[in-house]
């Protein structure tokens, strides 16, 4: 990865293991989608990146339908999904909105059961 793309997975949160060679973090879908191609997302998919949507948390975005879009992207190339929604940076428990906003993704049932 070349330092662009290394700065652009600060937006994405991400921590690598330092005990492995390999990327072995999770991260959020990201808030800022500047920076973030096809490129990018196939890199961290290639890397074993881990990606927790939190899609709730963006829901309110008004680029929220370009996060989903990447999101997706990151299914399709076969990248590990895994649920989360920030619930204690969230107050609001309720997890309806995540099912709603993966749904709006394209995931299927399937795939959200596969994320638990």
């Amino acid at each position: 990865m070349d330092s662009s793309s290394l700065l652009t997975l600060r937006i994405f949160k991400a921590f690598a293991s330092p005990s492995t060679a390999e990327w072995t973090f999770l991260a959020h879908a990201p808030d800022m989608i500047g920076g973030i191609d096809t490129t990018l997302v196939e890199q961290l998919v290639a890397h074993h990146m881990k990606m927790i949507p939190t899609l709730k948390l963006f829901s309110g975005s008004s680029h929220i339908d370009l996060i989903r879009k990447i999101v997706a992207q990151f299914h399709a190339d076969k990248g590990t999904l895994l649920f989360g929604t920030d619930t204690g940076f969230l107050t609001d428990y309720d997890v309806t909105e995540e099912y709603h906003q993966l749904a709006l993704t394209g995931l299927s049932f399937h795939d959200v059961l596969a994320m638990l």
